[in-house]
């Protein structure tokens, strides 16, 4: 071991000891199946400072704690664990990516399986992590030791026509008729965002500067998203917020922060089963980038004019419905939780809603 790896190693252990005296494990150690899933390709990576290896087991060892290491291994490597879970056994499952790898967890787990989550953020987008306070390491391991179960609310996407899960090269990987999610739905500059950042041909040329250079792109097209918003309330009555509507940013989300200081929807809440809708008409760039640096200011946009920020109330749901204007596949597609759904035909909508869930978070 480099001593980079053992500075690395130790000062996080030794931080965490030094908060708290741990007198006994935690019921979350003692009584689930532990399974470590590894998205080794995810994120930013540093190779010498590698969570598992230097900090997680090495504390398993320490606490003789056992569990199963698994390297991801292929595009379907976390769907295929989640379709292994035994029914009737109680898993801690440790994930080590971000976003995008938890949502495809969580789409592929049975309904009646009893799972906890603990997530370690090194993905992409770590939005999760950053909303329930696990930014850095050192929350993650005082969370295995220390943390309690909370629940872990679920949100549903569905696409009208079935919509196109595509990969980074825009070829379809399968139809979707819904997707769940936990963290956000978006379209506008939002999911184009997201899908062009993402693509094989802007990792290759731009590497961690392609969100910067995407973003650099999309605000000089300025593109117009023409849609309707409709929520509908539990009465089954409806209200038509906006009808073809031209819009520079729309997002459903259930968590206050995307970033540590990009505080998105202040209001939201992790504990709370409850969806916040944000948007804005279309504008100019430059008024779009004053809207996000007031967001990084403690979420100051929401008191932007231009900004309109709704809760949405249990029982009520949010109807999204792109406008057959919108002809273009760059402009018409869906981020769910960093997956990227293209929507193609007529008549395109895309329901959001909440439902329910018996998985768990570690906190």
């Amino acid at each position: 071991m480099s001593k980079t790896d053992s500075e690395y190693r130790f000062s996080i252990l030794a931080s965490s000891s030094d908060a708290t005296q741990i007198s006994s494990l935690p019921i979350h150690l003692t009584s689930r199946k532990i399974l470590v899933i590894d998205s080794i390709l995810s994120g930013n990576r540093i190779a010498e400072k590698n969570f598992y290896r230097d900090i997680l087991n090495p504390l398993f060892v320490l606490l003789d704690i056992s569990s199963d290491y698994i390297e991801t291994t292929s595009s379907t490597s976390v769907s295929d664990q989640a379709h292994s879970l035994q029914s009737g056994t109680a898993y801690l499952v440790i994930i080590i990516s971000g976003d995008t790898s938890l949502n495809e967890f969580v789409n592929c787990v049975r309904k009646d399986s009893d799972v906890a989550f603990l997530t370690v953020a090194q993905g992409t987008g770590n939005a999760f992590a950053n909303s329930i306070g696990l930014s850095t390491g050192l929350d993650t391991v005082k969370s295995l030791l220390l943390g309690t179960y909370h629940n872990f609310h679920l949100y549903r996407s569905q696409f009208d026509p079935p919509g196109s899960l595509i990969d980074e090269e825009d070829h379809t990987i399968r139809t979707v008729r819904s997707l769940l999610f936990f963290v956000v739905g978006s379209w506008c500059l939002h999911s184009t965002l997201v899908a062009d950042s993402s693509s094989a041909e802007m990792r290759r040329k731009y590497g961690q500067l392609r969100f910067h250079k995407a973003a650099e792109s999309i605000l000089k097209q300025n593109p117009d998203f023409v849609g309707s918003i409709i929520t509908h309330h539990k009465d089954r009555s409806f209200s038509v917020i906006e009808s073809k509507t031209n819009l520079s940013y729309f997002i459903v989300t259930a968590l206050p922060r995307f970033e540590p200081t990009f505080l998105i929807s202040p209001n939201s809440l992790p504990q709370s089963h409850q969806l916040h809708l944000l948007y804005f008409p279309h504008t100019t760039p430059e008024s779009t980038m004053e809207i996000m640096n007031q967001a990084y200011s403690n979420g100051s946009h929401i008191s932007n004019p231009l900004v309109r920020y709704l809760a949405i109330d249990s029982g009520d749901f949010v109807t999204l419905q792109l406008d057959d204007s919108i002809t273009s596949d760059s402009f018409s597609k869906i981020c769910i939780d960093g997956n990227i759904i293209l929507m193609n035909g007529k008549g395109r909508t895309v329901t959001f809603d909440c439902v329910e869930s018996n998985l768990l978070y570690i906190r």
